[in-house]
């Protein structure tokens, strides 16, 4: 069984506080055990460790798939945040159970990995929006400048975070035109969220 010292940042912890780590951390390992039958990844509890962070700023959680690792945002330890920590827990869990099954060439949020999650109960999203995370840092939230590129010929828009002179208009290229993109503004404030 994990202790609560690598499971919780900060210490120290009373008794109280303890055994309701302990609780938490036997319903995850359940939880864990629970995928890998329902998923045909019986060793699944043994292979995946886990860790909340208070490090991580744009994701709720991020997976090493060939490592087991698995860490989570401490945010999700918020009492308002425990439906979203079994959720994002599976997400990064199927990761590790697609690695096993399928192994590396997968992609990261392809059919494999949908159908593991759906199995799981969960919808199949990649990222929750920030709106739904009570208790994030502030730079949690990325806030920056958004681009909104334009196809001069057919009037397509895409908004991005970064410039890139490189991308085009795919239907204009697939018509056997340049495609070229013109950056027609820049600005607002580019609130997003991610797991």
């Amino acid at each position: 069984m994990r202790t609560s010292q690598t499971v919780f940042p900060g210490a120290p912890f009373s008794s109280a506080t303890l055994a309701e780590a302990s609780a938490l951390i036997e319903a995850l390992d359940a939880a864990l055990d629970g995928w890998g039958r329902l998923w045909r990844v019986p060793e699944l509890r043994r292979i995946v460790r886990y860790e909340f962070s208070g490090r991580l700023r744009g994701s709720l959680g991020r997976c090493h798939q060939g490592k087991g690792s698995v860490r989570l945002n401490e945010a999700l330890l918020n009492k308002e945040n425990r439906h979203l920590l079994l959720e994002t827990l599976c997400h990064e869990a199927a990761h590790v159970a697609v690695w096993r099954l399928y192994g590396p060439r997968t992609q990261p949020h392809g059919p494999e990995w949908k159908r593991l999650v759906a199995l799981a109960g969960y919808s199949s999203r990649a990222t929750i929006p920030a709106g739904e995370v009570n208790g994030l840092k502030p730079s949690s939230r990325r806030v920056g400048q958004l681009y909104e590129y334009r196809c001069p010929v057919c009037e397509m828009v895409h908004l991005a975070r970064r410039k890139n002179s490189r991308w085009r208009c795919r239907v204009c290229v697939d018509a056997g035109r340049s495609g070229h993109l013109i950056i027609t503004r820049s600005g607002g404030d580019g609130r997003g969220g991610g797991r």
